[in-house]
């Protein structure tokens, strides 16, 4: 249990804060440049303490950065429950929620608690090391997604077109990658349970 909450911990929250400390770099990049000698000032003589205060400010930036993402989707769902029948909601809901597990589970009309105790079963049985992988690679590109949306509005607000362009393009395949690891957690987690089906009728019949 320990080892997978880390596993959490580094690749989708860490590493989330770290993406939104370099668009943030990347998006003020003359301010930066013009205090660097500020910067190093401060971490001469400090550095294991400042780094680690730095990385834990990434640690918990990347907290808030998802749970921006749950109220983003939180919005989706009302959307769903409501006005899935419309089109115009409809793909409201797929931009939204279409490179989400949860979301990829509504648009394939599957059941999310067949999924949820489909891969429940999985762990006890130590058979969710795949998906669990392309769960937790979904979780990271939902915040490099969030990131990427956050910095388009902030380079549109200073009429920064390129850069503007460049995190629109970066919210684009972001957004994509998501919805490729939202879609290969669910098909790994059905054909995982599906093979040791097999294997366990197999095992059956050969007795």
């Amino acid at each position: 249990m320990y080892g997978k909450v880390t596993m959490r911990d580094v690749f989708v929250y860490l590493l989330s804060g770290l993406a939104f400390l370099i668009a943030l770099i990347s998006a003020d990049y003359n301010w930066c440049l013009s205090n660097r000698y500020l910067f190093a000032s401060i971490f001469k003589g400090n550095t294991a303490v400042i780094t680690f205060a730095i990385l834990t400010v990434l640690y918990f930036a990347g907290h808030i950065i998802h749970s921006l993402d749950t109220v983003l989707y939180g919005v989706a769902k009302v959307v769903w429950k409501r006005k899935k029948s419309s089109k115009g909601m409809y793909f409201f809901y797929f931009i939204i929620a279409g490179h989400r597990v949860s979301g990829n589970i509504n648009l394939r009309n599957k059941r999310s608690e067949f999924i949820e105790q489909t891969y429940n079963e999985l762990e006890l049985l130590s058979k969710s090391k795949h998906s669990e992988y392309f769960y937790i690679m979904n979780d990271l590109f939902k915040g490099l997604t969030l990131i990427a949306l956050l910095f388009v509005g902030y380079t549109l607000k200073d009429f920064r077109i390129v850069a503007c362009f460049i995190y629109l393009s970066l919210l684009l395949l972001f957004w994509y990658r998501a919805r490729y690891y939202a879609n290969s957690f669910i098909d790994t987690v059905e054909s995982t349970r599906a093979a040791l089906d097999r294997i366990g009728l197999q095992n059956i019949k050969d007795k």
